[in-house]
């Protein structure tokens, strides 16, 4: 029997339901902030991703999904995206007739990354992207609506961390430093971590190894490296945070995995079985516009683990986002009587009713069996007799009633 790739999971119609509450949500709250819905093809030039002088010290270079066309152009399956929607702003020239650009969006990536819980080689982001501010009131806004989210959904027990990374002169700085702190323990580090202090030493910062962890803590912090216009960034979104009301924890190890970002990083983690799970993160990256050959555009953004995220919400299946819709179940009761069908059927549409039309060929006792067992309340049972008199019997399942009624009055019965 065929099976789906490792790492690749279907998203069956019991599931997708809160996929879509989560996607109507994020859109009516997105529009109150003026942000505005991109979508990006999932297939991009492979430099896109991982430009040149970056190939050594981007963790994407091992985990991206890469090969050459008919055309032997090298082509990347989308591994994040931020890259993209700074691409699309500046292939389709939105600065032209917007200097500030609020864009989101709600799509697959593709990562060769060993599944895990909440985490695929496919997964889903829900991103958040403002381009074109330095404000530091545009990184909250970013920190705001990804809480908002949390906050509407349910999520509760999570952590956001924040951190300024500086800019690339500051970082470059720190980095001379921290390599000179961490070469007399290199003898200690393994193959892995070798590799990350020669090419990337940041990445050291978020190891699971607690005996470098332990090294680290007494280690240089970047905040030691930070001039004036960097503090002032940071401490201005931190005060910002705490107008609001939104908790947060600095954390000076805090970094993110590409090269792009600068000033503020953040991450929202959870705990779960035992560990933290990172359920959404971002920052800004002012230099990424330039980077892939435009004009210095400064930007902030961040996106949260969709799968994570459905995970961090189902610890409490009694909240309203696991309500389902009443739906009417449509039975008939004789083959003769079928064709009466779609009167009942447009009656409803045109009342706005969500309905099912059982066309199976069960018995009737099986159907409305089943509807019980799916939890539908009511069972519209057809017959031709009925019809004829201008008549439906209509079963109420958890009210255990059966009552004749006048076909005008139904929709008196149903909001009832």
């Amino acid at each position: 029997m065929m099976q789906p790739i490792r790492g690749f999971k279907d998203i069956l119609p019991s599931e997708i339901e809160w996929w879509q509450k989560i996607y109507i949500k994020s859109l009516e709250l997105f529009r109150l902030f003026n942000y505005q819905e991109i979508r990006t093809p999932i297939l991009e030039y492979n430099a896109l991703f991982l430009r040149e002088k970056e190939a050594l010290s981007n963790p994407l270079s091992k985990e991206m999904y890469s090969f050459y066309d008919k055309n032997q152009r090298y082509l990347s399956l989308r591994p994040e995206g931020t890259a993209s929607i700074m691409r699309a702003y500046l292939s389709n020239k939105l600065y032209l007739n917007n200097y500030l650009q609020k864009l989101w969006y709600f799509s697959p990536m593709f990562r060769y990354e060993r599944p895990q819980l909440g985490r695929q080689r496919q997964f889903y982001q829900l991103g958040l992207e403002c381009i074109g501010s330095l404000n530091p009131a545009s990184d909250v806004e970013i920190i705001r609506l990804i809480t908002l989210l949390f906050d509407f959904f349910y999520v509760k027990g999570y952590t956001l961390e924040i951190n300024s990374i500086g800019n690339i002169l500051e970082r470059s700085l720190y980095i001379k430093k921290l390599k000179e702190y961490l070469d007399p323990y290199l003898l200690d580090f393994s193959v892995e971590e070798k590799k990350k202090f020669k090419f990337n030493p940041l990445k050291l910062l978020d190891t699971k190894n607690q005996k470098i962890q332990a090294i680290l803590a007494e280690g240089p912090s970047i905040m030691h490296f930070l001039e004036e216009k960097s503090l002032k960034h940071f401490y201005t979104v931190c005060n910002n945070l705490n107008c609001l009301g939104i908790s947060f924890k600095i954390t000076s190890n805090l970094v993110r995995g590409l090269d792009y970002y600068n000033y503020t990083a953040f991450e929202i983690k959870r705990s779960c079985q035992y560990k933290k799970q990172t359920l959404a993160g971002g920052g800004r990256y002012d230099s990424l516009c330039s980077t892939l050959g435009g004009p210095f555009v400064p930007a902030v953004g961040g996106a949260i683990g969709l799968e994570r995220f459905l995970l961090a919400t189902e610890q409490d299946k009694t909240n309203s986002l696991y309500q389902r819709d009443q739906k009417i179940l449509i039975l008939t009761k004789d083959v003769s009587s079928a064709k009466y069908i779609w009167f009942i059927v447009t009656f409803l549409i045109e009342n706005n009713i969500s309905f099912e039309l059982d066309s199976s060929s069960h018995k009737l006792k099986d159907k409305i069996l089943r509807a019980n067992n799916m939890g539908i309340k009511i069972c519209l049972i057809i017959n031709t007799k009925d019809i004829d008199n201008s008549c439906i019997l209509l079963k109420n399942l958890d009210l255990h009633l059966n009552k004749l009624i006048k076909i005008q009055d139904l929709i008196k019965y149903l909001k009832y």
